[in-house]
């Protein structure tokens, strides 16, 4: 049975209780309706799996029935079923800890602002720098409209900038889906619109989610912080009894394999930038969200099907472009194998076994040192992608690649298979990632084109 965005949205009015309920309307989002109570389960289609956006929107004592049945038409058209971002458990149901988020009640922000240094200076250097905030009124946003054309294209400079290949599921720049329904707040400078949010409601808990905040290139500090210190202000006024700026990834009391995979993606997305960030607005508490899969099934299984509804894509494919498109990627996905590389030269070094590279145990012992420097130089890189430092450890592969090939073509590939491996991919690897480095920095040093602040009257329109 087919179901229309009203009746989602009705749904979602009624039972919604997680702070990614309104969610539920982005593109790609498809909706399973529940034949016994009417109860609606957003998910995301992978190809093998349903992965639910947060819990059933349901009545709390048919939550379990509801996710019970939905595993059961999951399993019978072949898909594996899961429920991510969801803000309480279910018994029964196994649950893995992905995150925490921070939130707040309105009412209260204007103490936690009076308590934080760190806050009042960041809305002080904005306000010197001559940036006002203010709600911006429905008939601004309409189709058409000078604002919602700025807001694009500060949207598109902005997601240009990103350090990853845009996602889907659940963190869609969608922030005109039932405008009527949002709230949008916009930080002008000068006359140029640098700074835009817009919250979408948490219906039954009286609250709502910050949920689209991005600035423009030329934005000055504080800007971000100057709208959600307007913003929160404003709700107050209108009794909203809570706020949340949304999940903060892998962060809190997670899983030995999650906080390993917090390190390993650092490099590609700041994991521990966006918790400190969201810590530094003084949250009254921190809720954990968890990864729910029905009674028997494995949690940690179903966190690749979770990363395969946010890529939109096989997940290969999507690392690849994320590689060729962003420099820290570059950095990590050249020191992850490069680390193994290294350990295996300095075991080769240990035992003396340095004939199959055709170096001499000195020679091959500077060579596995210049290697872990250039592996930590990669590392260190991959969180200060400035054009210079890409560029001046792209010299270190070129260096090491040069060298490589130089002492191929003197000593020649070998005579077994074995000796003949290992020689070309020490020639291969160390160009592939030198001409990858280059077209890293390359990409870091070309402007982009243009400005993304738009001109935009910071005074609300009459009509």
């Amino acid at each position: 049975m087919s179901v229309s965005a009203d009746d989602l949205f009705a749904a979602i009015a009624r039972h919604g209780w997680e702070s990614v309920a309104f969610q539920s309307l982005e593109p790609g989002i498809e909706v399973w309706m529940d034949e016994a109570t009417g109860a609606l389960v957003p998910y995301a289609d992978t190809g093998r799996a349903w992965v639910g956006a947060g819990l059933p929107l349901a009545g709390v004592g048919d939550l379990v029935g509801v996710a019970l049945r939905f595993a059961q038409a999951g399993a019978v058209a072949g898909r594996r079923v899961s429920w991510f971002s969801a803000e309480r458990r279910l018994d029964g149901f196994p649950a893995l800890l992905v995150g925490e988020q921070p939130e707040w009640r309105p009412r209260d922000w204007p103490a936690a602002v009076s308590r934080s240094r760190g806050m009042r200076e960041q809305l002080r250097r904005a306000r010197a720098a001559g940036v006002a905030a203010r709600a911006a009124m429905n008939v601004e946003v309409e189709s058409g409209s000078r604002l919602r054309e700025a807001v694009d294209t500060i949207a598109r400079g902005w997601l240009a900038r990103r350090q990853m290949e845009p996602m889907r599921f659940l963190v869609t720049f969608a922030p005109w889906q039932r405008p009527d329904a949002h709230r949008y707040f916009i930080a002008v400078r000068g006359g140029e619109l640098v700074g835009f949010l817009s919250l979408v409601p948490v219906p039954s808990r009286r609250g709502w989610l910050f949920e689209d905040l991005i600035r423009s290139q030329s934005a000055p500090n504080g800007t971000s912080e100057l709208l959600i210190d307007v913003a929160m202000r404003a709700i107050a006024e209108e009794g909203a009894e809570a706020a949340t700026l949304g999940l903060a990834p892998l962060s809190g009391h997670i899983g030995r394999g999650l906080r390993l995979a917090r390190v390993l993606g650092g490099g590609l997305y700041d994991f521990q930038g966006l918790r400190a960030f969201k810590a530094r607005l003084h949250p009254g508490c921190w809720r954990p969200v968890w990864l729910l899969v029905p009674p028997g099934a494995r949690p940690a299984r179903a966190l690749l099907d979770v990363l395969r509804a946010f890529t939109g894509k096989r997940i290969g494919r999507y690392v690849l472009h994320t590689v060729l498109r962003h420099p820290s990627a570059a950095c990590v996905a050249l020191a992850l194998p490069l680390a193994p590389w290294t350990l295996s030269l300095a075991l080769l070094v240990i035992l003396g076994a340095h004939g199959p590279l055709g170096f001499s145990r000195g020679v091959l012992g500077a060579w596995t040192l210049f290697d872990a420097a250039l592996d930590a130089s990669l590392w260190w890189a991959a969180r200060n992608p400035r054009p210079l430092v890409l560029a001046a450890i792209a010299g270190m592969a070129s260096v090491d690649s040069f060298a490589s090939v130089l002492r191929v073509m003197q000593v020649g590939l070998g005579e077994d298979v074995g000796t003949m491996v290992l020689r070309a991919v020490a020639v291969t690897a160390p160009v592939v990632g030198a001409i990858l480095l280059w077209w890293s920095a390359l990409r870091r040093i070309r402007p982009l084109a243009g400005t993304d602040a738009v001109a935009y009257d910071s005074a609300p329109s009459d009509s």
